[in-house]
C-alpha cells in the first residue's frame, strides 16, 4: 500500500480555483498601471520574490489599485468595497499558502497577519476597514448602487415555478419541483439539497410535520430543517410529486366520467 499524500490545508475547489483566476489577472493588471509599478510588481505574482510578497506595502498598493482603477468586466464600473475584500483575501491566502513554512521572520509575520485578532493582523484588519469607509463613500459621491443583492425569491415566485414545472410532467421536472420546494422551505442554498437524504427524514409528532438535518457545505454544519404543508398543491411539500398537469388532466376526466 503506497504511503498516503499530505492532504493541503487550502481550499481545491473549482470556485476557488476561478477566484484566484480573477485575482491573478487583476493583480498583472496592477503590475502595469504604471511605470513604477511595473518595476516593482510586473510580471504576475509567480514571478515576484518571497520579500516582495510577504510585505503589507503590495497588498496596500493593490487594494488603492482595486478602489479606484479596477472595473469590472462587462460593466466598466468600479467594484463594489465587498468584492475589493474578497479579491484582498484571495490575495492573502495565495501568498500565505505560498510561504508559510518560510523559515523568515519577516514572512512568518506577516502570514500571522489572517490570523483573528493576532497583533501581526493589526494594519491588515485596518485596511479592510478603510477600503470599506472608502468604496462607501465612491457610492454615495457617484451615486453608485448600495445594494447588489439579487431579486429576493418569495412564494409567487416559488409558487409560479412549480405550477410551470408542473406542466411538464416529466420525472425531471417532478425531480426540479421537489428539490424547488425543499430548498426554499428550508432557506438553503441550491446544491444542498442534493444531500439531504431520505433515510435522515423523520416525522415530527409534536408540531406534525417531516424534520431532517440539512448539511450547509458553505459552513460545513447542519441544521435542522422543518417542512410544512403549503397553503395550495402546487406548493405543498406533500403534495410536490401529485400536481403535474397531466396527472390532474386525468383525474379531472375520470372524475366527469364519474359523474355521467
Amino acid at each position: 500500500m503506497p504511503m498516503p499524500e499530505a492532504m493541503e490545508t487550502h481550499g481545491r475547489s473549482a470556485s476557488l480555483k476561478k477566484q484566484q483566476g480573477t485575482v491573478r489577472a487583476a493583480f498583472e493588471a496592477f503590475g502595469e498601471c504604471d511605470e513604477e509599478c511595473a518595476k516593482v510588481y510586473g510580471g504576475g505574482l509567480d514571478q515576484l520574490s518571497e520579500e516582495t510578497l510577504c510585505h503589507e506595502d503590495v497588498v496596500r498598493r493593490f487594494a488603492t489599485f482595486l478602489v479606484e482603477d479596477w472595473r469590472a468586466a462587462g460593466t466598466g464600473e468600479h467594484i463594489g468595497g465587498a468584492t475589493v475584500l474578497q479579491y484582498l483575501s484571495v490575495l492573502m491566502n495565495i501568498i500565505v499558502n505560498k510561504y508559510r513554512s518560510s523559515d523568515d521572520a519577516k514572512t512568518k509575520k506577516f502570514c500571522l497577519s489572517l490570523a483573528k485578532h493576532a497583533p501581526e493582523g493589526a494594519w491588515y484588519r485596518g485596511l479592510k476597514a478603510e477600503v470599506r469607509k472608502l468604496c462607501f463613500k465612491r457610492a454615495l459621491e457617484n451615486g453608485e448602487s448600495l445594494d447588489n443583492s439579487a431579486t429576493p425569491v418569495g412564494f409567487q415566485q416559488v409558487k409560479q415555478m412549480a405550477v410551470a414545472l408542473a406542466h411538464r410532467s416529466t420525472p425531471r421536472a417532478m425531480e426540479t419541483k421537489f428539490a424547488l420546494r425543499q430548498t426554499w422551505a428550508s432557506g438553503g442554498r441550491a446544491a444542498e439539497s442534493a444531500y439531504l437524504l431520505y433515510t435522515g427524514l423523520k416525522w415530527d409528532y409534536d408540531q406534525q410535520c417531516t424534520v431532517g438535518l440539512w448539511p450547509q457545505l458553505k459552513t460545513f454544519k447542519v441544521k435542522l430543517a422543518v417542512f410544512v404543508a403549503g397553503i395550495d398543491a402546487s406548493t405543498c411539500y406533500y403534495t410536490i410529486g401529485e400536481t403535474s398537469w397531466r396527472s390532474r388532466s386525468r383525474r379531472s376526466s375520470r372524475m366527469a366520467r364519474l359523474a355521467s
